[in-house]
């Protein structure tokens, strides 16, 4: 990617690295500490806590403002700094509070990790990130990868694609530990506690224009619903999905970070899992092709599709009956019956009302 405002980067670069080597030069006593709890998981993916002693980088930065502000590479970067915010709207900042209290001690932070902890800064990491800044101001849609993961079901291969823009991967660490640490900030989120079962995520990437809110579309929502209904119909098992979340990947913005959509918690979890043999790929991409073509012609097959991903969650053996009973009264009557008519009806208001909320 080329660099296309020549100003921003240039003090951007000399005011980070001014930064660095003056921090380089304090000693570790005058270096503000906290403990951060996070999670690890071990071979099995049994999760354990661990402690690490972190530096407060917003007390630090604050510690030293005075002084900072009057370097001239200060000031150069304040002059030419453009803040972005969460969907993309330029923010004024009159008063420089988010530049002292967000801007520079975010942006110090993951330099600082980008760097290998240390004071000694990468340049690359510091034109990575610049190009990431450029991003999200001059690019009209940022590229969002929503994520969701599988409890119970494995693949024999690192990756499985579905799709051109649809693809089932072995859950890597870093999003177990995502799952984990959202999980106790998000009421109704709690995959955490199943981590030791969940072995694979499904991925899809999505443009979004700028200035538009992160809220999940129906698009991805209806394919990550459709897979985990394929792969419950292929394996004759209840393919349970968690919650849809996505991090932006192109872009970096004040408000950084990762954003769950709405869907609730998991009322049922089966501990049993089943594992999607390598060779059964190309049969699980026909079946899937095949069903999202009815599906998207066919109201009443989306129904019992959905009626399908809840009896898979549901606790109550009552419910569960409801919903199986649903499902074969949708498929076996007449597609022009009133009883269909009338639930595709009631979906397709609350569809509506979902993007309403949303």
């Amino acid at each position: 990617m080329k660099i296309r405002n020549e100003k921003y980067w240039n003090s951007f670069s000399n005011f980070f690295k001014k930064l660095f080597n003056f921090f380089s030069e304090i000693t570790p006593t005058e270096l503000p500490h906290d403990y951060n709890v996070s999670l690890s998981f071990d071979e099995k993916g049994n999760p354990y806590p661990t402690i690490e002693k972190t530096i407060v980088f917003y007390k630090l930065i604050s510690n030293h403002l005075p002084e900072i502000t009057n370097w001239p590479e200060y000031k150069e970067l304040r002059n030419n700094v453009i803040l972005i915010g969460p969907y993309g709207q330029k923010w004024e900042d009159p008063d420089s509070s988010q530049f002292h209290n967000n801007y520079i001690p975010w942006l110090f932070h993951e330099l600082y990790n980008k760097s290998q902890k240390s004071f000694h800064l990468d340049y690359s990491a510091l034109r990575e990130k610049y190009l990431l800044l450029e991003n999200a101001i001059y690019e009209k849609e940022w590229i969002i990868n929503y994520k969701s993961p599988l409890f119970n079901i494995e693949i024999e291969t690192e990756k499985f694609d579905v799709g051109s823009n649809l693809s089932i991967h072995k859950i890597p660490q870093k999003d177990l530990t995502a799952l984990f640490n959202v999980s106790h900030r998000t009421p109704g989120v709690t995959p955490s506690f199943y981590s030791p079962y969940i072995k694979t995520i499904i991925s899809s990437d999505l443009a979004k224009k700028k200035e538009e809110p992160d809220s999940t579309p129906e698009v991805i929502r209806n394919n990550f619903v459709a897979i985990a209904a394929t792969l419950t119909l292929f394996k004759r098992f209840p393919i349970i999905h968690g919650p849809i979340y996505g991090v932006r990947k192109n872009v970096w913005t004040i408000a950084q970070g990762i954003f769950f959509s709405n869907l609730g918690p998991v009322l049922n979890f089966p501990v049993n899992s089943v594992t999607l043999l390598e060779k059964e790929y190309d049969e699980v991409i026909q079946f899937y092709d095949r069903y999202k073509n009815v599906l998207e012609s066919s109201n009443w097959l989306k129904i019992a599709s959905e009626r399908l991903i809840q009896y898979g969650n549901r606790y109550d053996a009552y419910d569960k009956l409801i919903d199986i009973m649903i499902i074969f009264e949708i498929l076996f009557l007449p597609s022009d019956s009133q009883e269909v008519n009338l639930l595709s009806a009631e979906a397709d208001s609350l569809k509506h009302s979902r993007l309403k909320s949303a």
